[in-house]
């Protein structure tokens, strides 16, 4: 997923945008960690962000939930990534976690999050689901859930402008909005939302007070929430 995100933002923004770039990557196994190095030459020229793109925040996130770190430096000729993950002990826990996942089934099934083969929310199945959240870790929880249960992603967006794109460009059925993006308002989208009769509901970790004030009526999931709550509530919007 890792090299996804990398080779997406150099295809993107980086060096892969331009003939004649290219991107060099190298690693190395040490003691109980393997080093990537990630440096790109012949993109665009750089320069420092106002924020950090979701891409990046994705990588940042994902490195750290294993316990690893990710550090990007932008350099005159492109972006350089340095990345290190932590290694299993010895090969025999490595082959037992091994074991542990193949026998358990896939990553949400482990836990106790997927939905069952008999599918609980058949008004979701083949629509197309706007996922509007900054949280990287929890988008993509939210993301593969809702595959599981044979909808089609727009987005994820993790920011109001990504977001109101989205809803100019794509065909929306449902909505799932979270209601503070950085700090930054998301009454923008819920009015976008609503102009097209797009049904949405806000997930927040605050109260209703501090959504936009022309929405009392929409539903609010409160954070955190059981991911069978959240499709619960998104095919009970498409019935």
């Amino acid at each position: 997923m890792i090299l996804h995100e990398l080779g997406t933002n150099a295809r993107k923004y980086g060096a892969l945008s331009r003939a004649g770039g290219t991107v060099d990557i190298r690693w190395t196994v040490r003691p109980e960690q393997l080093a990537l190095s990630w440096t790109e030459r012949g993109g665009p020229s750089v320069r420092a962000p106002v924020r950090r793109g979701f891409g990046s925040r994705l990588i940042e996130a994902t490195v750290r939930g294993v316990h690893g770190n990710a550090d990007m430096s932008l350099e005159a000729e492109g972006v350089r990534w340095e990345i290190q993950f932590p290694l299993p002990d010895d090969e025999g826990s490595a082959q037992e976690a091994g074991k542990g996942r193949a026998g358990q089934g896939s990553l949400a099934e482990q836990a106790g999050l997927a939905p069952s083969r008999e599918p609980a929310w058949r008004n979701l199945a083949g629509k197309h689901v706007l996922v509007v959240e900054d949280e990287p870790l929890l988008a993509l929880d939210i993301v593969g859930q809702l595959e599981d249960a044979g909808t089609i992603i727009v987005g994820p967006a993790a920011d109001p402008r990504a977001a109101l794109d989205l809803i100019a460009h794509h065909r929306i059925d449902v909505a799932l909005l979270d209601a503070n993006l950085s700090g930054e308002p998301v009454d923008d989208i819920a009015h976008a939302l609503a102009a097209q009769s797009i049904p949405f509901l806000f997930m927040s970790g605050y109260g209703r007070e501090n959504l936009p004030q022309a929405f009392p009526h929409i539903e609010l999931l409160s954070k955190p929430f059981d991911p069978r709550q959240l499709l619960t509530l998104a095919d009970r919007m498409l019935a």
